[in-house]
């Protein structure tokens, strides 16, 4: 889903060092973290968000 919406990078932060993998990319953090589960990672999230930074989740709410 990321891919075919153009994000400019994706991470399987099962598969890898999500953290160190998106900073070597965007050493200053991110600007927009989509974040499809945030009780899973929400850590990682605020570990490469930069300041003043947007974290978008699903809450999972209907």
């Amino acid at each position: 889903m990321a891919r075919a919406a153009d994000a400019h990078l994706v991470v399987d932060c099962r598969a890898q060092d999500a953290t160190a993998e998106i900073l070597a990319s965007a050493r200053e953090g991110v600007d927009i973290v989509v974040e499809v589960s945030p009780a899973a990672n929400t850590a990682l999230a605020v570990a490469v968000a930069a300041p003043g930074a947007v974290v978008a989740y699903n809450s999972g709410a209907a």
